[in-house]
């Protein structure tokens, strides 16, 4: 009986072990992540990738994103990116990290890496870094492996957050899901201002009075030692007297200068915070009101682009009535980089074209941009574009994005593309 129930046991014991243990991607060794932190050095923080250990082909961005406020929910911000030929690190951070990264292939001897090195003893310390590979598999299609590191104190000691003002603003400003949910960053700020204010409400004047009184001491006692003494000690004793107050009133001063200063800062630093929390509440608020058909890409250079979900016949002045109700416009592109990303954009959503806003309707064979009416670049045509069709029939007025350009009928079943103009509040 006691053999029967411990085969029943270990076969429960099996099937539970196999239920919850997932093995780990053996692609994951394939990254390497590591930092370097000590007492006397700021954070670094390096990721490599081989992709000799991986399915990839190629290699399309290395991003290395972090939990920004350490407090285990699990929600990443991105904090700086790499792809072929382009560094990108997030605005609010540029005073405070280094980045240095590049993808290269392995024939060159260098390794994919990314490199993040803070400024600051304390910046970055005791956060949770991912960093994420996205890549291109033999048949096309790509994915996403990630690993991640917990950057401890260099000294051992409890990790307590030491993190820097425009972190705790990024990981108080929320999500696009939770645009309208502000009130906790606000409520901080209040909080933070009203500790300033505390500190003003030191009189100041007490120090200035010390350092009155001291002075009136010191020449009280000069004026005794030269009109009731001839002895030398005692005058030599006085003549000490007289430089230790003296020596005390600059102390007084030097520490009154030094509190207004570091009022002074610590109310710029509040007014800074604010105005990073007025931007990026403008921006969380402007996305949110992008409807729901539509998808929504990562902001460059004040902007960000939508396109449709769905797949429907295309008609170029409801598409462009459609994008001036989110604040936009159809898109626009005017340089070949502007191009490759938003290209990139398209693809990531499994998408191989897309309608934008340039049109030949007003002129046969002379596109322009149906908004600023200006006319498209000749260097962001495929080859023998535009063509007006196989047939010339003059029937392609309208214009799709896939890598490059190319006209095509205006009615046809696609899906178009928007250009959305982010605010920039002034602070």
């Amino acid at each position: 009986m006691q053999a029967v129930t411990l085969s029943i046991f270990l076969a429960i014991l099996l099937v539970t072990t196999q239920a919850f243990y997932q093995p780990e991607d053996p692609r994951l060794k394939a990254i390497r992540v590591n930092y370097v932190l000590s007492t006397t050095e700021p954070l670094q923080y390096d990721c490599r990738i081989d992709i000799t250990s991986t399915d990839f082909v190629s290699i399309d961005k290395v991003e290395v994103s972090t939990d920004a406020l350490s407090n285990g929910d699990n929600v990443f911000d991105v904090l700086a990116s790499v792809r072929a030929g382009e560094l990108a690190l997030d605005n609010y951070l540029e005073e405070e990290i280094i980045v240095e990264g590049t993808i290269n292939e392995e024939s060159s001897g260098t390794k994919t890496h990314i490199e993040l090195a803070w400024k600051t003893l304390t910046g970055g310390n005791c956060l949770t870094y991912k960093c994420a590979v996205t890549g291109v598999k033999m048949d096309g299609t790509k994915e996403t492996l990630e690993k991640e590191i917990k950057v401890r104190t260099a000294d051992e000691s409890p990790c307590s957050i030491k993190v820097s003002n425009t972190k705790i603003i990024r990981g108080l400003v929320p999500k696009v899901e939770e645009c309208c949910s502000l009130a906790s960053a606000v409520e901080q700020y209040l909080l933070d201002l009203d500790t300033v204010e505390a500190l003003t409400d030191v009189d100041t004047s007490d120090l200035s009075a010390k350092a009155q009184t001291n002075s009136d001491q010191a020449t009280q006692l000069l004026v005794t030692s030269e009109s009731q003494t001839q002895n030398m000690a005692v005058a030599q004793a006085h003549s000490t007297a007289i430089n230790e107050l003296r020596l005390r009133t600059a102390s007084l001063l030097l520490d009154a200068n030094l509190f207004l200063q570091t009022r002074n800062e610590m109310l710029q630093a509040l007014e800074d915070k604010l105005c990073n929390l007025t931007r990026r509440l403008a921006v969380a608020q402007k996305i949110a009101l992008i409807p729901e058909r539509f998808v929504v890409s990562e902001p460059r250079e004040g902007k960000v682009y939508t396109l449709t979900s769905n797949v429907a016949t295309f008609d170029i002045d409801a598409a462009k009535n459609d994008c001036e109700q989110q604040g936009g416009f159809l898109a626009e592109i005017e340089t070949e980089d502007e191009m490759e990303f938003v290209d990139s954009f398209v693809k990531s959503n499994n998408v191989t074209d897309a309608y934008i806003g340039a049109t030949d309707r007003v002129s046969e064979g002379f596109f322009t941009w149906v908004t600023s009416l200006v006319a498209v670049p000749t260097t962001l045509w495929h080859t023998g574009e535009p063509n007006n069709g196989a047939d010339n029939t003059g029937s392609e007025d309208c214009v799709q994005l896939n890598v490059k350009l190319s006209d095509v009928v205006c009615n046809g079943q696609g899906k178009f593309i928007c250009e959305i103009p982010l605010p920039v509040p002034p602070c």
